[in-house]
């Protein structure tokens, strides 16, 4: 998330780390692809308490503040891992351990391909 409530170099996609937040508490309740849909169908309007509203709402989490910080954890965590291995936007792929990053269907496949001709 571009929020510098939760990434050091985020930018300006206020309540982003409340709605990462929010889709990892959604994730052992298996409300969290619902919740994605919400996400991106309400992006222009999505503000904290919004985030707040959808994540009770939609992926049926009534404790949101009290789960919070231990989910803003997970995500300040998967930012750090990203930052490790040299993620710096979105999407980011991996292959085998070769970075990706962003690219047609068609380069992604022809990468996909690659990789699979090395490993026979």
């Amino acid at each position: 998330p571009l929020d510098p409530e939760c990434n050091p170099s985020g930018g300006q996609h206020f309540a982003a780390c409340e709605a990462a937040a929010g889709y990892v508490m959604a994730r052992p309740k298996g409300t969290s692809e619902k919740l994605e849909a919400w996400f991106f169908a309400n992006q222009p309007t999505l503000t904290a308490p919004t985030v707040k509203q959808g994540v009770a709402q939609v992926a049926g989490i009534s404790d949101f503040d009290a789960q919070y910080p231990a989910a803003l954890a997970q995500v300040r965590a998967d930012i750090e891992q990203g930052v490790k291995v040299g993620v710096n936007s979105t999407p980011t792929f991996f292959i085998n351990g070769r970075k990706v990053g962003a690219v047609t269907g068609q380069a992604f496949e022809a990468a996909i391909e690659l990789e699979l001709k090395r490993s026979r």
